[in-house]
């Protein structure tokens, strides 16, 4: 045994029966107090060196060395592929990059990227060993084909592995196999048979395809699908139809992702042979060519003539149409007949110049090889003004018969009537009262040159509030030249939207038509006094001014009145807004039974607008002292007078109605004076009934007499004419 094992053993056994001995003998506590022997191990004997001297102590452990510093960059994928992206456009796709080193590391420079593709290492600039890091990386093809980038690595670091790019630039390109169809001569009226143009997807990717569009006198259908695959190709069909003699053009165009495909299109439409026949030549006494009454400004039919085979041979030709330039040259044809009963066949000139309107230019040297064929000339009639008219057709030949062959050709223009309305809208602004009529009148003129025919009543469409009442319109079934007639629409509006309708006139030169529009109006009544046995107000202004006015029962509907003794009497309602009329329209009316007229310097007063012992801009209606007319005042000036008194001890209305800038007075529904009122009318603060703004120095100026229905209607002038007087009183 060891030294250091024996003492080791040697404490266990001291600490373990030291112990239980004392508490046996009941003395644990007192050995507690005595002093414990503390035995150290015994030190191992110096190792010896062999010569009785002592071996040197062994040298220490040296600590382990630091791991070295590695970046060991590694892609998550080895392999991306982008499949299939257009030409100018881009796709993008993530790839994960991992630190497998102990180092921070900055991996955003990458090498092996071709012009393909770009990445963005931006989130990758401090990779901490153990991390990672996104890298977005786009393909941007710039051509159809296969790209790649195989050797992409960050340049830091010793990567682990490398990572490959692969992707497909795709391309839409389409292509006709011709960009032009003639057709060729074609009988007008007829149909070609189908010429077709093939279309081919020569991109890498299906082609989608969109509308089909023809112009001219063709059509076209396709055998297209929406989506046309790669390297596929479909049918685009046209057909001629020709609806007029002479050179046709068009095209069809069909829309694609790849642009526009165009297909130029051409052909002759030939004239009938039958047609041709409509007149000819058989010697040098040509018969006339007349063309039938045509109106000014307008085209006849075409007459085609033609020189038949007898007198044609072969044939050098040349034509020119002479005369009025109301007549010209529309088209010049060969026509062959190669069997008799056989289809007819049409050619153009050969010789590449085109019909002007005169003549057919430059072709003396028209060769016909066959004896059968015929020359066909196309004239057309268009006067330009009235009367007769005339040309000479003119052909040169080198046949056998006279040169040239002359055809007379004449027409008359005739003049042409014209339908001129007196507007194109007819406003009725929004100045009508809902439930009143308003009417305005619209004239036709013919100022042509010949009469114009109606072909029906004028008519209306549109809102109900647009009539025409029996016997509103003077129109017709014609108009002679200069003449002219009325038609008078009533609006009567229903309500306040906007409403809009047609006037229409059916001529002989085609529809005319009026548009209507117009929109209600309510009218806004701020003051409405019965005076049956009470001065309130319907609209509850309060009588501010109310002493020494009785009532009584002989008012114009025998429900009361109010009696005012003309001097001591007043009446004053409260109010601001409601009586401030500014510059619009407004309507101030009652009914009203004098006693006496002479008072004041001016007269009695029945409505006055002016603040107490002010005068001012604010309108005051009254009845002038002597003579019993009604006076409009305003700003210290009588303004208008009326031509009629009103009556002493009799019911009569009266009224003053402002519309649009013209103020009038009204004397039981008779306009009895007017005045030009771009008065802006002030806040009076109260109006007064039968009651001067100047009663307390001047007392006498007060009404004299009875006053019933007084209405004040603030924004309309109820009263632009002459109207009925009311039957009843006046409504809420």
């Amino acid at each position: 045994m060891t030294p250091r094992s024996l003492f080791t053993a040697v404490v266990a056994l001291a600490q373990l029966v030291c112990p239980l001995a004392a508490h046996a003998a009941g003395q644990y506590e007192y050995m507690r107090a005595v002093p414990r022997l503390t035995v150290s191990p015994p030190v191992p004997p110096a190792p010896s060196a062999g010569n009785g001297e002592t071996a040197p102590a062994p040298a220490p452990t040296p600590a382990p060395a630091p791991a070295p510093k590695t970046i060991s960059p590694r892609w998550s994928v080895e392999q991306v592929n982008f499949e299939g992206v257009r030409v100018g456009s881009t796709a993008t796709q993530q790839v994960r990059l991992h630190n497998d080193g102990n180092e921070t590391a900055d991996f955003r420079q990458l090498s092996g990227l071709t012009a393909a593709f770009t990445a963005d290492a931006s989130a990758c600039a401090s990779v901490t060993g153990g991390g990672s890091c996104v890298v977005s990386v786009t393909f941007a093809p710039s051509a159809a084909g296969s790209f790649t980038a195989t050797n992409i690595a960050p340049s830091a670091g010793q990567p682990v592995n490398r990572l490959a790019l692969s992707g497909q630039g795709l391309t839409v390109a389409a292509e006709l196999s011709t960009h032009a169809l003639d057709f060729g001569n074609q009988t007008v009226g007829t149909s070609s048979a189908v010429k077709t143009g093939l279309l081919t997807n020569t991109g890498n990717t299906a082609l989608t395809l969109g509308a089909l569009t023809v112009t001219g006198p063709f059509e076209a259908s396709t055998s297209c699908p929406t989506t046309l695959p790669a390297g596929a190709n479909c049918l685009v069909n046209v057909v001629f139809k020709p609806t007029a003699a002479g050179a046709a053009s068009g095209s069809v165009k069909l829309t694609s992702e790849a642009g526009t495909q165009t297909l130029a299109l051409s052909g002759f439409g030939a004239i009938p042979l039958t047609a041709a026949l409509s007149s000819s030549w058989s010697s040098v006494d040509a018969p006339t060519g007349s063309f039938p009454a045509t109106a000014m400004g307008s085209s006849s039919s075409l007459m085609t003539f033609v020189v038949p085979s007898g007198n044609v041979g072969a044939l050098s030709i040349g034509a020119t149409l002479s005369g009025s330039s109301d007549f010209r040259l529309v088209s010049a044809q060969k026509i062959h007949v190669y069997s008799a009963g056989g289809s007819p066949t049409y050619e153009g000139l050969s010789c590449g110049a085109t019909v002007s309107a005169t003549n057919v230019a430059n072709c003396l040297a028209e060769s016909v090889s066959s004896t059968s064929a015929q020359l066909a000339l196309t004239v057309q009639f268009t006067p330009t003004s009235i009367g007769s008219k005339s040309a000479t057709l003119s052909v040169t030949h080198n046949g056998t018969n006279a040169s040239p062959l002359v055809l007379g050709l004449t027409g008359t223009g005739q003049g042409v009537a014209t339908a001129e309305l007196s507007t194109a809208t007819l406003a009725f602004g929004s100045t009508t009262l809902v439930g009143s009529t308003a009417t305005a009148s619209v004239r036709l003129t013919n100022n042509g040159a010949a009469a114009l025919s109606l072909t029906g009543a004028p008519s209306l469409t549109g809102n109900a509030a647009f009539t025409l009442a029996p016997g509103s319109t003077s129109c017709g079934s014609s108009l002679p030249i200069g003449g002219y007639c009325d038609t008078v629409v009533s609006f009567t509006p229903t309500g306040t939207a906007t409403v809009t309708g047609t006037l229409s006139f059916a001529t002989s030169v085609g529809t005319k038509t009026v548009a209507l529009n117009g929109a209600g109006l309510l009218p806004l009544t701020t003051l409405l006094l019965h005076f049956d046995s009470s001065v309130a107000d319907v609209y509850l202004h309060s009588a501010s001014l109310n002493s020494n006015v009785t009532f009584n029962t002989t008012s114009a509907w025998n429900t009361g009145a109010a009696q005012f003794n003309g001097s001591s009497s007043r009446l004053g309602y409260t109010g601001t807004a409601d009586f401030t009329f500014g510059t619009g329209d407004f309507t101030l009316e009652a009914w009203v039974n004098p006693s006496s007229y002479t008072a004041g310097t001016y007269g009695r007063t029945i409505l006055d607008f002016r603040p107490d012992g002010v005068n001012g801009v604010y309108p005051t209606m009254l009845v002038e002292k002597s003579s019993g007319r009604l006076l409009a005042f305003t700003n210290d000036t009588t303004v208008a007078t009326g031509a009629t008194p009103v009556p002493l001890n009799t019911w009569s209305h009266v009224a003053w109605s402002r519309n649009n800038g013209v103020s009038r007075l009204y004397l039981n529904g008779t306009l009895t004076a007017s005045f030009n009122d771009s008065y802006n009318y002030g806040n009076p603060g109260s109006v007064k009934v039968g009651t001067n703004a100047f009663y307390a120095p001047v007392p006498s100026t007060g009404w004299h007499g009875s006053i019933d229905e007084v209405r004040v209607t603030k924004g309309t002038g109820r009263y632009p004419g002459n109207f009925s007087m009311p039957t009843a009183p006046f409504a809420q």
